[in-house]
């Protein structure tokens, strides 16, 4: 039987869900309707947020890892959290976004219903909200006031995608498609690019009919003339005849000159979104108000309930592309409706505006509860107020990899108070961290064992078929609720596959990119992490010891309400594969960084040849210069002290020979570039400079090495090691 929910999308429209909760994204749910379903995107509302906070457990967690880290009011807290979900619900509806280029897979987020009537306070809210949450598919939720209209121009000018919320009468709606023409003029007359903002219109539907049905009712208890069967007949019909002229305007827009104008620019036409299409009323189908309003180039908007009703019954005409969809059908009819609206006094213009207040104090009302929940659940958890060692308590990890990192990663663990229980096929690494205080497993089964559960088995191993055939042993050895950390250089897209295998046997995959070398130990490491949200709780204590905290260094001025994570020196990158990546990108950086000092320092010496000028002959002390551009120089850095060190210590550098291996990393980097069609020219010859350093061997390559070394003791190939070593 075919999914009428999928009928939807041949008809042109696009199926969103009115509803955001933890549970839908830890469930698998979420994923589910987008991939059974055809669900294109989602919005979310206070109302909605304060319902699963006042009436659950699922944000506790969030509640105090945040509180653990600053503290926050209420509303920042708030927002804190929705972020946190509107990313995460960005990212699951990503592929949507970019398989369908950019026209679906977008969420929305509201600002503070309290700025309805406040047409700055909106633009600074929405521009503070875009940029924290820091996604190409999100929308801002801006109400369909008179003070939202000003604010929709200005949003739409600066590029920013807007969803206008609460729009019930024509002439509202009109007016905000005309502050969304006008927004894309003034974006084209800037030299914006108005091919990627993207809009919608959200007009609400079943709340009309609710009211109007309410005054016929009181109507008939009045007691009524002439007028009654009229009245009877417009029960159940006034909202979807209103939709249907609100779509007949948008059409009528659309084939305007000025709309060509802008089309023609590339601009895209902000769609018709049914919201509150929920039946109210227990007598109506179901479905009502979605069957009844399909049509292409719009957006339906659906409660999971509703969509499970479509899911079981709906219908969608099987003539829909031959003839006029339900959205368009019978206008004459609908135009008859409100005429008949009107000469029963019913005052269709008034209800509308009623309405809109009325969605604007709700909202209202359900932000403040929202903020007096959180004050509540702040009050009740501030009593268990270990919560500012919460992130630190102890934690018992599985280490597979006991090499330079891997070893020194237990080590600082273990003296952090964390146990870690170790492997390595090297016996003589596993009595060395035996001696420190581990505990030493013969094999994984017997790692595995000594593990008590949910167990944690972090990774560190050579990317590649060591660290596959072991993700594979483990995954025949974990159960449901396990997590395996890949803190290897390990490839993003190996991660994705690995990630969706173990996902079926309940086992989360968490993938860390590791920066921090030989001095990690010590210093502490730069931590880039992708995986779920579940999986990178459960395994932040170990990562907020592994990482460097704020140290020594001047803070940023950061927005409030940003994650105070990443000053911290670890970072919850995305979803998995998110962290490899960035490490990758990390690395092929770090390569553009090591070419440019080994290339300035070999025209440094180079200045000294016999073949220069005379009088431009300078015989440059290089460990001299390393050291003074060390102190207030704006190419100041760690790589930078690593040269002065090995200047001062070689100043010829004789103890090595200039061949220089690179990383799977650099590599990948590059192939990424090229897929994105993204510039990478420093990356690009810093890589080749590496390949070319194997026939000739300059005195910048020689330093080169020297870095390499310094950083992570790694040894030229020319010397015994592998060309695919680290970075």
């Amino acid at each position: 039987m075919t999914n009428p929910l999928l009928q939807l999308a041949k008809a042109g429209q696009s199926v969103w869900l009115d509803h955001l909760d933890r549970e839908i994204l830890e469930s698998g749910r979420l994923e589910r309707w987008i991939a059974e379903d055809g669900v294109r995107g989602l919005t979310s509302n206070p109302t909605l947020f304060e319902k699963a906070i006042a009436e659950g457990d699922a944000y506790d967690k969030g509640i105090r890892r945040l509180l653990s880290e600053q503290e926050l009011s209420p509303k920042r807290l708030y927002e804190a959290l929705a972020i946190n979900d509107i990313r995460e619900a960005a990212d699951r509806f990503r592929p949507v976004f970019e398989q369908l280029g950019g026209e679906d897979g977008f969420v929305s987020l509201e600002v503070s219903p309290h700025l309805a009537d406040d047409a700055a306070g909106t633009v600074v809210e929405a521009r503070r909200l875009w940029k924290a949450v820091g996604r190409p598919n999100l929308m801002i939720k801006v109400p369909g006031t008179r003070a939202g209209y000003q604010a929709i121009r200005q949003l739409i000018g600066e590029g920013v995608n807007v969803n206008v919320t609460l729009l019930f009468g024509l002439d509202a709606y009109r007016a905000v498609a005309e502050a969304h023409m006008a927004g894309l003029e003034d974006l084209r007359a800037e030299g914006g690019d108005i091919s990627q903002v993207r809009g919608v219109a959200s007009f609400f539907v079943s709340r009309i009919d609710t009211a109007i049905d309410q005054a016929i009712d009181e109507r008939f208890k009045a007691g009524v003339g002439p007028e009654a069967e009229i009245l009877r007949t417009l029960r159940g019909r006034v909202a979807i005849a209103n939709a249907k002229l609100a779509y007949q305007a948008y059409l009528d827009m659309i084939g305007g000159a000025r709309w060509k104008a802008l089309a023609a620019a590339g601009a895209k036409p902000q769609r018709v979104l049914w919201a509150s299409t929920g039946t109210k009323d227990p007598t109506y189908s179901d479905v009502l108000y979605v069957e009844s309003l399909i049509g292409p180039d719009t957006i339906t908007t659906v409660p999971p309930k509703t969509l499970d009703a479509f899911r079981d019954h709906g219908r969608v005409p099987a003539t829909l592309v031959a003839a006029d969809p339900p959205l368009t059908a019978e206008l004459d009819l609908a135009r008859s409706v409100i005429a008949q609206v009107e000469r029963a006094g019913l005052d269709l213009d008034g209800v509308t505006r009623e309405l809109l207040a009325d969605g604007v104090r709700k909202f209202s009302g359900s932000y403040d509860k929202l903020l007096e929940a959180l004050s509540a659940k702040r009050g009740a958890l501030a009593a268990s107020r270990s919560i500012a060692h919460a992130g630190r308590s102890a934690l018992t990890l599985g280490m597979v990899g006991l090499g330079r990192m891997g070893g020194d990663i237990a080590r600082r663990l273990m003296s952090a108070g964390h146990s870690c229980v170790v492997f390595d096929r090297d016996e003589g690494a596993r009595r060395k961290l035996a001696d420190a205080g581990a505990t030493a497993a013969n094999d994984l089964s017997d790692l595995v064992r000594k593990l008590a559960s949910p167990r944690l088995v972090w990774l560190m191993l050579p990317a590649g078929e060591a660290t596959e055939e072991t993700v594979v042993a483990l995954s025949a050895l974990l159960e449901r609720g396990d997590v395996i950390i890949d803190g290897g250089n390990g490839f993003y897209r190996d991660d994705i596959r690995r990630a969706r295998k173990l996902r079926a046997q309940g086992i989360d995959y968490v993938d860390a990119g590791v920066s921090g070398g030989v001095w990690g130990r010590e210093r502490g490491y730069c931590l880039m992490v992708g995986g779920e949200a579940r999986a990178f709780e459960a395994i932040e204590p170990i990562l907020r010891t592994l990482a460097p905290g704020l140290g020594q260094l001047p803070r940023t001025q950061r927005p409030a309400g940003a994650d105070p994570r990443p000053e911290l020196g670890y970072v919850h990158a995305g979803p998995v594969g998110a962290g490899h990546f960035v490490k990758m990108v990390h690395n092929g950086v770090e390569y553009g960084l090591m070419q440019a000092l080994s290339e300035g320092f070999d025209l440094l010496r180079g200045r000294g040849a016999a073949t220069m000028p005379e009088g431009e002959r300078y015989d440059f002390n290089l460990a001299d210069i390393a050291e003074t551009w060390r102190r207030g120089s704006v190419v100041s850095s760690w790589l930078l002290d690593l040269v002065a060190q090995a200047l001062a210590r070689d100043p010829a550098l004789e103890h090595f020979e200039g061949d220089v291996a690179d990383s799977g990393e650099g590599r990948w980097a590059l192939a990424a570039a090229v897929e994105e069609e993204a510039p990478a020219s420093a990356l690009a010859n810093a890589l080749f400079a590496r390949f070319r350093s194997r026939e000739t061997h300059t005195f910048g390559e020689k330093l080169l090495s020297a870095m390499r070394f310094g950083f992570g003791h790694h040894v030229e190939p020319s010397n015994g090691a592998d060309r695919g070593a680290a970075a």
